[in-house]
């Protein structure tokens, strides 16, 4: 049968559809560039360690790195379409890698989702907008305090069996430094969201503002009791 995560990435899939977005899928492969230089990222170091697959003997200048980013190839296929329609609207749910030295094989895949909004403004309402509904459609409700208005007052407060998310500030370097956002879901980061920096924007052949958010999904995997499955099963002999 379905696989638990396969089942929450098609119900996402359908989700971010009927918002009006379109599904892309792009390559698992990418340049060094394009996931590090491009999203003004200096390196793939994380830690002191290394943290993307690297091939080591590429066909291809294109082909050098597994990605670790969806957001990327995201950004890339708006390039590529840059002449289309506007707004220009797109998503994937699909696998990124990462090394890990806890698994026989040394790496391992991890879902995520990631949404594009390019349009003549930024567009970061929207994408904050998709943000809460994606969160809505997993169960996860606003916490207290993004639950309650400025003034005091609360729509509705969540209760104590609700699994809740909230929003910090973040300082991720393909976003536009005072507007973009953290996700937090049990007191970790599982996603981000803002505008896209115009250097990054640049960098894909983009000439007008984006907005982007990309999360991770298996945090998000549970039971009909609200634990989490375990995406990733222990092989043994």
């Amino acid at each position: 049968g379905e696989t638990p995560v396969n089942a929450v990435s098609d119900m996402l899939r359908q989700e971010l559809a009927m918002c009006g977005y379109t599904e892309i899928l792009t390559w698992a492969l990418c340049s060094h560039d394009e996931s590090f230089a491009y999203m003004r990222k200096e390196e793939d170091i994380k830690g002191g360690n290394p943290v993307a697959v690297t091939i080591s003997n590429p066909a291809t200048a294109e082909f050098q790195v597994a990605r670790t980013t969806l957001l990327s190839g995201a950004l890339k296929t708006v390039g590529a379409n840059a002449e289309a329609p506007l707004p220009l609207k797109v998503f994937e749910v699909n696998d990124v890698l990462f090394l890990d030295n806890s698994v026989d094989v040394g790496a391992k895949n991890h879902r995520h989702a990631v949404a594009v909004y390019m349009n003549v403004t930024s567009g970061f309402e929207a994408i904050h907008q998709l943000v809460n509904r994606t969160m809505e459609v997993l169960g996860i409700v606003p916490s207290d305090r993004l639950a309650t208005a400025a003034d005091g007052s609360a729509a509705e407060k969540p209760s104590e069996s609700d699994l809740t998310y909230d929003i910090e500030p973040a300082n991720e370097p393909q976003f536009f430094p005072g507007r973009q956002a953290y996700v937090v879901f049990q007191g970790k980061r599982v996603g981000v969201f803002g505008i896209v920096h115009p250097d990054v924007l640049n960098a894909f052949g983009i000439s007008r503002p984006c907005s982007a958010m990309e999360i991770q999904v298996e945090p998000f995997v549970f039971d009909q009791f609200k634990k989490p499955l375990n995406c990733h099963p222990v092989h043994t002999e």
